[in-house]
């Protein structure tokens, strides 16, 4: 097909660990009144953030009243956790732990806040901690201490009316819990001083003593709220051993320059996780549209985990809320304002990170994919090392190529679905290195590329086989083509003749459900996908996800492997073999109708017949399926 890059996956587990991105970044947001929110909307808004390939939402631990909040309209109220101290509210965390099963089954993290530190400062918000301890000795005295010891044994140990999950032990779901909310914010004195009474290590030593999964991380919450309070990396947080993560809290003019500022912040963290917890884009000064966008950019490029303050759900139930008549919080973006946030927050998962988030759901775990780049031959070696490594089991191998719409092969992309992971060869940069190098055990891309043990699986690979020939003489072994797999897999009385384009057997194959589907009608850079009937599919240059291909493998491997259709299985194969063959003996010719229609042997009646009576003897003579049986559909 015309422009067609071809797209294979490697599921090769651990594979493309380098050291220079040894996982991918994150994105999210914070939302202190989900909870409070009608069932639909909740699904409606986790499904968005869900399409953005958001990775975290912060939840609190606190109540909601009947009414308008931030534009939701807020349908239940929920009490307070404990409106006595020492006496809980289980709804409050029955409400949070059915957003904890929501959030889940799309693949999204939660961080929990135990308690929300404004509620310290005598307000609307105050509770019985203000009542007996206001807002200094909360983080002075011991019975406080105690108190608020017992509170997170509470949540800690708290089993889920729906998840059935003791929170403690439920990684899957819980990324982390903070300290608090801004812990400290009410009486800076005790930050400013450097947490002299040991508040944050205490709690952070007992959340750890309490049996909290290691895999689960324990985070500041953003310690003295704004960054610029300096209270972020107090050495009472950067020097205990129980605390994980910093959180940084910081409203910072535009640019926010976060990519100058991260390596200043990674040195102060003494080894801990750094990740920006909160941070907005002022509405009142700024074109959010183009701010936002700017922004996280900079985060991703230095590979900076972002979390925005706040992306709130489409107003709803009459409430009339606008951000910039908000003096107190200017920050908020409607999900359906306009704004371009699924490319920033998608470019996350696939960019970088500072530092590896492997083992806490992020690292090669999400639906986003994480991006490793391979330039040079040093690279080549390590990546060539970790595949050698692999169990000698039979693998299957995708591979993408970039160029070949102009007859050229720019990268080779190995994909690699369980972890995640698109390792991108640069061919134009090394050349013929890019397949003579060899790692420790003399294995080159070369062999791997030609291996008969190893299938290789793609969609139209006419192009890549034999730009991959005539320019390196590489030959690609044990293929198997998407599109003739979807030839052959179609229902008997179906024209078997024209084959299919990339776009057709996505909509027809894959259901809207799908976030693969959903993310390759929505690229970063869809421009319309007005290329559509030019080429039949995406073009490479604004293709961005090569999930969706095992997604189709899936669909038509799985309806082939029916014995009655063992036959067209067996021709699929066999005819992916051939256009290898047929890619060796020519080089590049000018498009004809005949390249659209699939071999002659699917839809020639008589060639038809002949492969069927010679694929029956086969099994019967040589028994080269085992058991399958010849079903009369075969006839």
């Amino acid at each position: 097909m015309k422009g067609l890059f071809t797209t294979l996956c490697l599921a090769l587990a651990h594979f493309c660990q380098l050291t220079e991105a040894k996982s991918g970044s994150w994105s999210g947001t914070n939302n202190y009144f989900l909870q409070g929110m009608s069932d639909s909307a909740q699904d409606a808004y986790i499904q968005t953030l869900s399409s953005y390939d958001t990775k975290v939402v912060r939840l609190w631990v606190n109540q909601a009243s009947k009414g308008c909040q931030k534009g939701s309209q807020i349908v239940r109220d929920i009490p307070q956790l404990e409106t006595t101290i020492g006496q809980y509210n289980k709804v409050t965390l029955d409400e949070i732990d059915k957003l904890l099963v929501k959030l889940s089954d799309k693949n999204i993290k939660a961080i929990i806040s135990p308690h929300d530190a404004n509620s310290l400062i005598g307000d609307y918000r105050k509770d019985a901690y203000w009542a007996r301890w206001g807002s200094g000795y909360f983080y002075e005295k011991q019975d406080a201490f105690d108190a608020y010891d017992a509170r997170l044994s509470y949540i800690l140990n708290y089993k889920g009316t729906y998840s059935g999950k003791v929170w403690k032990n439920w990684p899957t779901a819980i990324f982390s819990f903070n300290l608090q909310n801004e812990p400290m914010t009410p009486g800076p004195s005790n930050c400013k001083n450097g947490d002299p009474s040991g508040w944050a290590c205490g709690r952070a030593t007992f959340m750890r003593n309490a049996g909290l999964d290691s895999h689960i991380l324990i985070s500041t919450g953003g310690l003295g709220g704004d960054f610029s309070h300096g209270c972020t990396f107090l050495p009472a947080v950067t020097q205990c051993k129980a605390i994980d993560a910093i959180s940084v809290h910081r409203y910072a003019s535009v640019p926010g320059m976060w990519s100058a500022n991260l390596p200043n912040w990674l040195n102060q963290a003494n080894g801990k996780k750094v990740y920006l917890e909160k941070w907005g884009v002022d509405s009142q000064q700024y074109d959010q549209k183009s701010v936002f966008v700017s922004e996280v950019n900079d985060m991703n490029s230095a590979g900076l985990p972002n979390m925005y303050w706040q992306l709130l759900p489409p107003s709803s139930g009459g409430c009339s809320y606008n951000p910039k008549n908000d003096a107190g919080d200017p920050f908020g973006i409607y999900t359906n304002s306009g704004v371009n946030l699924a490319g920033p927050i998608n470019g996350a998962t696939s960019s970088g990170a500072a530092q590896d988030w492997t083992g806490y759901g992020f690292a090669n775990e999400g639906s986003g994919l994480s991006l490793i780049s391979v330039k040079f031959k040093n690279e080549l070696k390590r990546l060539l090392r970790d595949v050698i490594r692999l169990p000698a089991a039979p693998r299957t191998i995708y591979l993408d190529a970039t160029g070949i719409a102009k007859d050229d092969l720019i990268d080779l992309h190995l994909f690699i679905p369980s972890n995640r992971t698109l390792c991108t060869v640069n061919v134009r940069k090394l050349g013929d290195a890019a397949f003579s190098v060899v790692g420790n055990s003399e294995t080159s891309l070369r062999v791997l590329l030609e291996s008969t043990n190893i299938p290789k699986v793609g969609f139209d690979i006419r192009d890549i086989s034999r730009i991959l020939f005539h320019r390196f003489k590489v030959s690609l072994g044990r293929v198997h083509d998407i599109q003739l797999l979807e030839l052959a897999s179609r229902n008997d009385g179906q024209q078997k003749k024209f084959l299919s384009g990339l776009t057709s057997c996505i909509e027809q194959a894959i259901s809207n459900e799908d976030p693969g589907k959903f993310r390759w009608h929505n690229p970063d850079d869809a421009k319309d996908l007005r290329f559509y009937q030019e080429f039949g599919h995406a073009p490479y240059w604004i293709m961005k996800r090569v999930e969706i291909f095992p997604v189709l493998w899936e669909v038509y491997n799985t309806k082939l492997s029916k014995p009655k259709n063992a036959v067209w299985l067996h021709l699929a194969k066999q005819e992916s073999e051939q256009r290898i063959h047929d890619a060796m003996k020519k080089r590049r010719k000018a498009r004809t109708e005949k390249q659209s229609w699939g071999p002659e042997v699917f839809w020639d009646d008589q060639q038809k017949q002949i492969a069927k009576d010679v694929w029956k003897e086969g099994i019967m003579l040589n028994e080269l399926m085992g058991d399958v049986e010849i079903s009369q559909d075969d006839e």
